[in-house]
Formats: structure tokens, sequence, C-alpha cells
């Protein structure tokens, strides 16, 4: 069984898909904080150092979709 450390280090390898919006979203949300907080239930530090580096390859990602929609058509 992986480590939570281990687990972090490769969900923060994974790709990231950008989407249109689903109304499903705000009670994944609630159920992924909610299980995040049961592993992470008084480390506010490493939970919020987590959500930044996700916060900056969400980031990253969409400024290079952003470069790809302003290529002239091939």
């Amino acid at each position: 069984m992986e480590t939570q450390d281990e687990e972090v280090r490769r969900v923060l390898r994974e790709e990231i898909e950008l989407r249109g919006y689903d109304p499903r979203w705000p009670e994944l949300f609630r159920e992924e904080r909610d299980r995040l907080l049961s592993c992470l239930p008084r480390d506010r530090e490493a939970y919020t150092a987590g959500k930044t580096e996700f916060v900056v390859r969400v980031t990253e990602a969409a400024r290079a979709a952003q470069k790809l929609d302003r290529r002239p058509p091939a």
C-alpha cells in the first residue's frame, strides 16, 4: 500500500484535462474535501502546500491551452 506522500507525488504527476462546467462539481468537491480532511484533519500546512501545487499545475495547463487556441489554423 502506498504512503500518503507517495500518493500525493503520484497524483501530482497525473495529466490534467480541461473540460466545460459540470453541475456535479460542487458535490464532488465536497466529497473530495471531506476525504482530504479525513486524511489531514489538523495538518493545514500540508493541505495548503498540496493545494498550491495543484492550482499551479491547473494554471499552467490553462495557459498552455490558451496558447494553442491562439495559433493560426494550419
